[in-house]
């Protein structure tokens, strides 16, 4: 009996004695230490996650460094602490909740694995599948082998003195990928839906699934030995039921070390190899505006629901598809993340199936949605030779689904981001709220977008053909505006569509220029200086539509409109809705440094929309015409929030307000 621990002994009072329960008063002397050690676990657990968070580690570090801190070499050292959450008559349960823990584990896994991905995996997904399942069977006996020479100096365990046995479990262990933990990996990366994600889950679900075979058939054996061969045969017996009824300690030391040591180093080598904002940076055709003629307009479409993919196929459609200059749409169908992360990603991991017999399977609620959202786009594709669609989906948290938005807008190389406003048209004709948490969706995406953004406010613009169909562009000046203004140019090309272009001229107090954007010294000057930079920019290419549409197109008109007070903007914009449209294209109105724009800005419930925007889309505005809003790249996003009326600067005194002729 040297060569292995003595077993320990404590008294138990028998309350209820008989044949099937003997056993204390659980609910006294078992559950209050069960309790508090399920407690004391999870506030360590959460203690290292926040150490662990500027590190980018995922949460499973935390919860092995918790393993690890408990064991008898660390936390074991102080013997009266470790024997007060630890006594000895607890620690038969903890090991039953472990192995609950373990049971649980692998159902949910296996329940997270797509059976169909498996079997119609790709070549690339496949190969590196099978290099994952190789190398650490070949390193597996080598690393167990230097363990037994370095690490082991003492009686070795009794499944260690059987070196085969070993030399399994090692390779089993360290073959195994964990898909959940992958999972959850890339989607706090924000990987999970570039091509480099998709692989990665791909092979980790092989590779998983590999696993857990080789486990349910091999571990027995090497523990057991031939007795294991009930158990197994039992395992199997379950598995074909399921499938064809159903259908639907030195040693765990050095290999959870292992573990550990491989997850931690995950995050800091993808951020450091995988940078695809820079690649995507190199490429120029980011905007409308500085788009080629002849040039594939690239258009990432941000939807919800199956509601908000039909009308932005009517907004899309506007974008006059030809052989000469096609449109690529890449319809994102954005899901909250919500409970465990494997489950959803593995049934989105597909695009979805249109094959005979996929209508009659058990589609969760967002699938089905997906299914409705890619049948829709499916149809527009059919009527128009010149459009490419491609279906795809994110799934995260909707805190950080902003970043999954410009992952898929780097990848696809888009010049364009279209998303749905928060509110939807009612039966009564207004605008009502879908969603708040779209609103602050839109907000963050418009922040820091890789492209131009657009915000489509739908006022059931898909029931409007599109012969006659009307367009209205404002223009006031800026960034925003002539991204506006590049959009509607291109939809004129359009044969049923007129284009009218209205053009805001500034005067005297609606011509002030605000600088309290500028808590400089220096902020007056720069701002005048920018203000006048805009304004030959707009001139140039407000002239260079003029002489090209203008005069060469009789279905596009252009007028000019003067503003002198602030209070002149919403009765211009009261005219021009009693002469009529079916859309009205506007600027978000970024880097326009407008004093009157600024304060109009303050009272705006939807800071996303800008002032026109705003008013446009507000129902005391009283119209019924659909609005499109958008933001050009490359000057920044908008930086949402109430501008203070007045500035400081460093001597503390007042900005000024400089009035430019």
């Amino acid at each position: 009996m040297g060569d292995f621990p003595m077993p320990a002994c404590y008294p138990v009072s028998i309350l209820n004695p008989n044949r099937i329960w003997k056993t204390d008063n659980v609910m006294k002397s078992e559950l209050p230490i069960l309790s508090f050690q399920i407690v004391f676990t999870i506030l360590l657990s959460r203690l290292f996650f926040f150490v662990y968070k500027p590190f980018h580690q995922p949460r499973l570090i935390s919860q092995i460094s918790v393993g690890f801190l408990l064991t008898p070499p660390l936390l074991g050292r102080f013997t009266s602490i470790f024997e007060f959450v630890f006594p000895v008559n607890g620690v038969l349960n903890i090991e039953v909740l472990a192995h609950i823990g373990v049971i649980y584990y692998a159902f949910l896994s296996g329940l997270e694995m797509n059976i169909n991905t498996i079997l119609q995996v790709k070549k690339k997904a496949g190969t590196i599948a099978i290099a994952g399942i190789i190398f650490p069977m070949a390193l597996g006996p080598a690393f167990y082998a230097l363990h037994r020479k370095y690490y082991v100096t003492g009686p070795t365990t009794k499944l260690e003195e059987c070196t085969i046995n070993a030399f399994l479990l090692w390779t089993l262990i360290l073959t195994v990928t964990g898909f959940p933990v992958l999972a959850h990996i890339l989607s706090e990366l924000k990987l999970l839906y570039t091509n480099l994600g998709k692989t990665a889950l791909t092979a980790a679900m092989i590779s998983d699934t590999y696993g857990w075979v080789l486990f349910t058939l091999l571990v027995p054996f090497s523990i057991n030995g031939q007795r294991a061969v009930y158990s197994v045969l039992s395992t199997m017996i379950f598995i074909i039921v399921l499938v064809f009824v159903i259908f639907s300690v030195s040693t765990y030391a050095v290999n959870a070390s292992a573990v550990l040591l491989m997850t931690v180093v995950v995050s800091p080598i993808i951020n450091a190899m995988y940078r695809p904002r820079k690649r995507f940076e190199q490429n120029k055709l980011k905007t409308i505006q500085k788009l080629r003629v002849d040039a594939e307009l690239r258009i990432l479409a941000c939807v919800h629901n199956n509601r908000q993919a039909t009308g932005m196929i009517s907004i899309i459609e506007s974008f006059n598809a030809t052989r000469l200059s096609p449109i690529h749409v890449f319809a994102l169908y954005l899901v909250e993340l919500t409970g465990r992360a494997a489950a959803l990603v593995a049934a989105h991991l597909e695009k979805p199936s249109n094959q005979p017999g996929a209508q009659n399977q058990n589609l969760t609620r967002s699938q089905a949605e997906l299914e409705s959202i890619n049948n829709t786009f499916e149809a527009f594709v059919e009527v128009y030779d010149a459009v490419r669609v491609q279906t795809l989906n994110a799934v995260s948290a909707y805190a950080t689904i902003h970043e999954d938005i410009y992952n898929a807008a780097n990848e696809k190389r888009t010049s364009l981001i279209l998303l749905p406003f928060h509110k939807h048209m009612s039966s009564e004709g207004t605008l009502e709220t879908t969603s708040v948490v779209y609103k602050d969706i839109n907000q963050n995406v418009m922040q820091d977008a890789p492209c131009s953004v657009g915000i489509f406010v739908d006022r059931d613009l898909g029931s409007l053909p599109k012969m006659n169909f009307r367009i209205l562009m404002i223009f006031v000046g800026g960034p925003d505006d002539r991204e506006a203004l590049a959009v509607a140019w291109r939809m004129a090309g359009h044969p049923g569509i007129k284009l009218s272009v209205v053009r805001i001229l500034l005067f005297d107090e609606a011509a002030e220029v605000d600088t309290s954007v500028h808590g400089e010294a220096h902020g007056i000057l720069s701002a005048v200086m920018d203000s006048e930079k805009q304004k030959e920019l707009d001139d140039e290419y407000v002239n260079s539509f003029r002489l090209t549409a203008v005069n060469n197109d009789d279905s596009i008109t252009y007028s000019e409109v003067d503003v002198h007070t602030g209070e002149d903007i919403p009765a211009v914009l009261n005219e021009l809705e009693k002469i009529g449209c079916d859309l009205y294209i506007v600027g978000e109105g970024n880097c326009r440094s407008s004093r009157v724009f600024s304060n109009l800005l303050e009272w705006c419930d939807c800071t996303e929309l800008g002032v026109i925007g705003d008013i446009l889309a507000s129902n005391n505005f009283g119209s019924s015409s659909s609005v499109l809003v958008v933001q050009q790249y490359g000057y920044g996003g908008m930086v949402f929030g109430k501008p203070s009326n007045v500035a400081t600067n460093n001597d503390g005194f007042e900005s000024l307000v400089v009035k430019t002729e």
